[in-house]
């Protein structure tokens, strides 16, 4: 080679080290961040990936837990919370292992996560969602939280959502939490939604003369230069900023519009040190900003889980605490879990008694209440209840050395109750609201009642707007229902012992059945149709469908006749095949309770005013008047009652399809569908009754028939589902109801009870 190509290409790679040595130094000094923010990206990238192959091998191998069915709709959904998770124990983080564990038995266990619009959905009533839904979520923003939980959510392909500091999201590195890219990082994977938790209210401010530290949002700021505490103006004023401004930052800085706060400590105000007002100033502005608050719950604020209710702002959350194995979260879930009528728990096991004050403890098959750290007395309640609506609640007392034992009804917290207090030789009705007592009846001192202290069975019932109080299966006194009283609410017991003695109870068994649901329609209303039932602005009924149900003049009804052109009722099923052109809504006719039933007779009276020969293509022989059965949704159910064509029918619908459980010809004449389509007597009352029960793992319906109107009911036909022969047995409680087709019909004495 030619000394001037060797000289040349000498040059040349002099030149190519001198420009690398340059870039290393312009680097080195300028772009430090990221030069060390790309490798330890790419390390961030690696590790993930291998844990989420880790943990995909981990779950294949993971066991399937025993756990409860989960059938249909959820009536409620619970929320967990995390913070930090951890390799190694770290201040009360999770473990990362502990974590894992709990979302693949949450999985295996037909679990699965909702996204914060489906929750919001629900609580509209708007959605409805499968039962063992739930929300996951993490507080503070935590780095460990990242990149621990997300190879685990996509495996089990579940979704969480972090309540982010704006302050520290927005930052561009942090050891500790995550940092604006990561936030986004995160958001791109379509596993993670960012609400708010907090601008400054996570740091501690001082709160007394004496340099006190407190929570930001529950205490009056202290001004050592001014040696004063800010007014309530003033408290109001930063709070509220705060609130606005952690909201702002965050929608501005990852384009998201955050509805939803997480309140930092779960303290809204109940941990104040120095302003008494403070729970109602935080709930106030804190709603002014955001739809729905979020908070950590604990027993006395009653039910774990969280209702559909729109209006309804303060929603709740459980703690998730390590060394919380996966099985423990499964059984705490499953006891917050909605509890069907009829309830009989023989306290082997702690099917959800939760303790609000003193202890009560589930041990030799017995619940156990006793007053504990100085307080005179204990309560405890029955989580999963909240919906429970006319019951009666009778309990086998092996004992009781306390001043009184009370059985609470229709609970909702600790400041929310009705109760029948049981004394030596009184009994006395007594409704808590809000945390003020009324004693609503007593029996008078005339009146001899004896409360044996052991070996006794103790009852409330309440239906009818009334409460009742029983000893030994006995009534001793009854109350009329306050107005202002709920018309839900669960179970509990309350023992009282002021002198001290320490005294409790000691239960041996729990028994609930539905009290009778009667409905005679005197008062005039109209209950709207709406396409889901959290929608029902009605205690009792849900229209699922034609239109509404009219209540007048003694007696309910569908819609009569035909709508007016450009009503609302005609309007919404205009577009609808079996309404001729939404003329008629009332043709496909549904009217459901809002509470369920398990073994219970249903009867109504009828009465058919007009039948329409639509041209619909669903007009048909099975058209008719009939009464729903364990209806768990508009694909599941039982009907049964009498057809157009003269029968007598039992069906039932699984997943959408129907299978004949019983036929019988009732009503003479020859059904023709264009000559003679209606078989059934018109402007006639005749009355339907069903018996609907499980027996040796089959489902059993009877059905009977008032032809006059006279009392004299006619078994005339009953059916039975057994295993495996239509599908699945609907063996669960669900709700009851009517429908009918084609048909103007009024209705009188709906009544619906226990077997």
């Amino acid at each position: 080679m030619a000394p001037r190509i060797i000289t040349a290409l000498f040059e040349i790679f002099i030149v190519v080290v001198l420009l690398g040595v340059f870039s290393i130094l312009i680097g080195k000094y300028f772009f430090t961040e990221e030069l060390r923010a790309a490798p330890e990206q790419a390390r961030s990238a690696i590790t993930m990936e291998l844990a989420y192959r880790q943990a995909k091998s981990d779950y294949e191998y993971f066991p399937t837990p025993k756990t409860f069915k989960a059938e249909g709709n959820a009536n409620s959904i619970p929320i967990l919370v995390y913070h930090g998770l951890a390799e190694t124990e770290y201040k009360s983080d999770v473990l990362a292992e502990e974590f894992k564990e709990h979302m693949f038995a949450l999985k295996k266990a037909g679990y699965e996560t909702i996204t914060m619009d489906e929750f919001e959905q629900f609580m509209r009533g708007e959605e409805q969602l499968p039962a063992k839904s739930f929300l996951l979520t993490f507080d503070d923003g935590i780095k460990t939280s990242y990149y621990h939980a997300d190879p685990v959510l996509r495996v089990t392909n579940y979704t969480a959502v972090m309540f982010t500091i704006s302050q520290q999201a927005l930052k561009d590195k942090s050891r500790y939490y995550l940092t604006r890219d990561e936030v986004k990082e995160m958001q791109a994977s379509g596993r993670w939604e960012i609400e708010a938790h907090a601008k400054d209210a996570h740091n501690l401010i001082q709160i007394g003369p004496d340099g006190e530290m407190g929570h930001f949002l529950s205490n009056r700021k202290w001004f050592p230069a001014e040696e004063r505490y800010e007014t309530v103006g003033e408290f109001r004023e930063r709070i509220s900023t705060e609130f606005r401004d952690a909201k702002t930052e965050l929608d501005e800085g990852f384009g998201v519009n955050t509805e939803n706060f997480a309140f930092p400590f779960g303290d809204y105000g109940q941990n104040t040190h120095n302003f008494a007002n403070a729970q109602h100033v935080v709930w106030e502005e804190v709603h002014k900003v955001f739809p729905r608050a979020y908070y950590q719950s604990w027993p006395s604020r009653g039910f774990t889980f969280n209702y559909a209710a729109p209006t309804e702002y303060k929603i709740k959350r459980i703690t998730v605490y390590r060394e919380t194995s996966g099985t423990k979260l499964l059984n705490a879930l499953a006891r917050g879990t909605d509890k069907s009528l009829p309830h009989h728990d023989n306290l082997t096991h702690n099917r959800g008694w939760v303790p609000v004050w003193g202890t009560s403890r589930i041990h030799d098959e017995k619940l156990e209440l006793r007053p504990d750290g100085g307080v005179s007395g204990a309560l405890a309640f029955l989580d999963g209840t909240a919906l429970w609506r006319e019951y009666d609640f009778q309990a086998h007392v092996k004992s009781f050395d306390s001043q009184s034992l009370s059985l609470l009804g229709m609970f909702n917290d600790n400041e929310n109750y009705l109760s029948c207090d049981f004394y030596d030789c009184s009994v006395s009705v007594r409704q808590v609201t809000h945390n003020d007592t009324i004693t609503l009846a007593t029996t008078p001192a005339s009146q001899s009642v004896t409360v044996p202290r052991g070996d006794a069975v103790l009852g409330i019932r309440i239906s009818e707007n009334k409460i009742a109080c029983s000893v030994g299966g006995e009534t001793v006194i009854t109350a009329e229902q306050p107005e202002n009283s709920r018309k839900t609410g669960g179970i509990g017991f309350k023992v009282t012992d002021p002198a001290g003695r320490y005294g409790g109870a000691t239960i041996h068994s729990v028994t609930v059945d539905s009290a009778s649901f009667v409905e005679g329609f005197d008062e005039p209303r109209v209950v709207e149709g709406t396409g889901n039932p959290g929608l029902s602005t009605d205690f009792d009924w849900w229209v699922n469908s034609g239109g509404a149900m009219i209540q007048q003049n003694g007696v309910g009804s569908t819609l009569r006749g035909p709508a007016n052109q450009d009503t609302e009722w005609q309007l919404a099923y205009a577009d609808h095949e079996d309404t001729e052109s939404g003329a008629y809504p009332q043709n496909i006719f549904r009217l459901i309770t809002r509470s369920t039933w398990k073994d219970a007779t249903q009867q109504v009276r009828f009465r058919i005013l007009d039948y329409r020969a639509s041209d619909s293509p669903h007009r048909n022989e099975s058209n008719g008047v009939l009464l729903f059965s364990r209806y768990a949704d508009g694909d599941n159910l039982y009907y049964a009652g009498v057809r157009v064509d003269g029968a007598a029918v039992i069906k039932k619908k699984s997943y959408g399809e129907y299978h004949e459980l019983a036929y019988k010809q009732v009503f003479p004449g020859a059904y023709d569908l264009a000559q003679n389509p209606n078989l059934l007597p018109l402007n006639t009352w005749m009355g339907l009754k069903t018996e609907t029960f499980n027996k040796d793992g089959s489902v059993h319906i009877r059905l009977y028939l008032d032809r006059h109107d006279n009392g004299n009911w006619e078994l005339i036909t009953e059916g039975v589902d057994s295993p495996d022969q239509h599908g699945p047995e609907i063996l669960h409680a669900a709700h009851a109801g009517i429908r009918t087709d084609f048909m103007d019909v009024e209705f009188d004495d709906y009544r619906v009870n226990t077997s």
